[in-house]
């Protein structure tokens, strides 16, 4: 009885702990990236401070618009998540055109 047991338990650590390793190989024993990063966007400023200097990478200005279930769409709805936007505008008052904006 004292055999199972032990057998369970090493069974039950392999299932646990040998994926975890697996993982850690193959992501971090590469030599190359399989994942892409994105890159900052807009300008970045150099500060100096008292505890040296740092890097102030481009913030996204405040904007505040309406989703397409008609809810709020700003800053603090989307905090602390990574969000991509793409925007287009259709006014089909003038003439039945939708204009979509781009940037990279």
């Amino acid at each position: 009885m004292a055999n199972k047991s032990i057998f369970n338990r090493a069974v039950l650590i392999a299932v646990l702990v040998l994926p975890a390793l697996l993982y850690l190989f193959f992501v971090y024993g590469q030599n190359e990236v399989f994942f892409q990063t994105l890159k900052y966007v807009g300008p970045k400023t150099v500060v100096t401070t008292d505890a040296g200097v740092d890097t102030v990478y481009y913030e996204i200005p405040e904007f505040d618009l309406q989703g397409t279930n008609g809810g709020a769409v700003n800053n603090e709805t989307m905090d602390s998540t990574i969000y991509v936007l793409s925007f287009f505008f259709c006014d089909l008052s003038h003439d039945l055109s939708c204009n979509e904006f781009s940037f990279e």
